[in-house]
């Protein structure tokens, strides 16, 4: 090859060199290039395609209720009213929070039992969806049209009432299909769910005859058909006052910490709404016969009736409540013969 063709050439692929460089961008000019045009309209080159444009945060809209969280309550919110509605079943219980304590509205209007209560309210409140999904079918297919259980739920900082349907199990999976009422999108719930609202009215009610804290009493006593028995709390020991044969003696702390929690532990066996019907002789009226345990400034008292023999029970009427009940004839007998005994060995020692 002859020295001006070679030299030739050369200069050729330097021109060529040089145009590539200054025309094309570099590397780090091509990133800010696209990190420019990325919330730009994207256009691929000699297509005429519509521009695409990247949604903003604030165009982004959540799901039903914020969370996969059943119940989304803020830590100073909390559910002050209550209603499990059974639709198969034609039952309704409604539920109220007043200065602190549950109340049963209906059917009834007595003390809830807060125990109970507060547990089914806690798994409400923790409870997580499983899955959203979209209905694809009418909410009838779903169990969600008529649902044979509706919980209604109204909180502190959330004054209207929302309810939550529950419909039919899913056919895979085991679980229970679910929406709040009037909410485009349906959800799953464990199978089982429905079955923490598959209460009676009893088992709602406040049971507990004695309902303060028994740490607190200050004096006791116990009047039956033919003894009476009183003891009164003198700093941190209980003395006896009746039988006046043992007035004035100490009573062992062993042997009343378990007449205080046999006091603890008296249940309504059952509830008698009408207060004592004309048919039944609750002999309460005319009874001789009660329990009442003194406090600072309160008293609780127990008035014990006829015994109702067919139901293995005493008929019983607590001061203050409406209603008169039932309690097990085993656990009013084992209270006044742990008393009567308690004082026999006070007197023989």
């Amino acid at each position: 090859m002859k020295l001006s063709t070679f030299l030739i050439l050369l200069g050729l692929f330097a021109v060529v060199s040089v145009s590539y460089f200054y025309l094309n961008p570099k590397p780090l000019e091509l990133l800010e290039s696209k990190s420019i045009q990325r919330d730009e309209e994207i256009r691929p080159a000699g297509l005429e395609t519509p521009a695409v444009n990247l949604p903003r945060k604030d165009e982004i809209k959540p799901v039903s209720y914020d969370s996969m969280n059943l119940l989304n309550l803020s830590q100073a919110d909390e559910i002050n009213w209550f209603q499990i509605q059974n639709l198969e079943k034609h039952k309704t219980i409604t539920m109220i929070k007043e200065n602190g304590n549950w109340l049963i509205k209906y059917p009834v209007q007595c003390e809830a039992d807060p125990k109970v209560l507060g547990k089914i309210l806690e798994v409400l409140e923790s409870t997580e969806k499983i899955k959203m999904l979209q209905p694809e079918k009418d909410w009838e297919e779903y169990g969600l049209l008529k649902p044979a259980i509706k919980i209604g739920i109204q909180t502190i900082r959330h004054p209207e009432r929302r309810y939550l349907y529950l419909g039919n199990k899913s056919p895979i999976g085991g679980y229970t299909f679910a929406r709040w009422q009037n909410g485009e999108e349906y959800f799953l719930l464990p199978e089982d769910f429905g079955l923490l609202f598959d209460y009676s009215v009893y088992n709602f009610r406040e049971k507990r005859i004695f309902r303060l804290d028994m740490m607190q009493a200050s004096r006791i006593r116990f009047q039956g058909p033919s003894e009476s028995y009183e003891m009164f709390k003198q700093g941190f020991e209980w003395i006896w006052q009746k039988p006046n044969l043992i007035a004035g003696m100490r009573v062992p702390m062993e042997e009343m910490q378990r007449l205080l929690n046999g006091l603890e532990d008296l249940m309504v066996k059952e509830f008698l709404d009408t207060n004592g019907s004309a048919a039944e002789d609750t002999g309460i009226s005319n009874s001789e016969a009660f329990v009442k345990v003194y406090y600072k400034e309160q008293t609780e008292t127990l008035f014990i009736g006829n015994e109702a023999v067919v139901r293995d029970a005493f008929y019983i009427h607590r001061e203050g409540d409406d209603a008169d009940a039932f309690v097990a004839r085993s656990q009013i007998r084992r209270l006044f013969d742990e008393i009567s005994a308690l004082a026999s060995s006070t007197v023989v020692d």
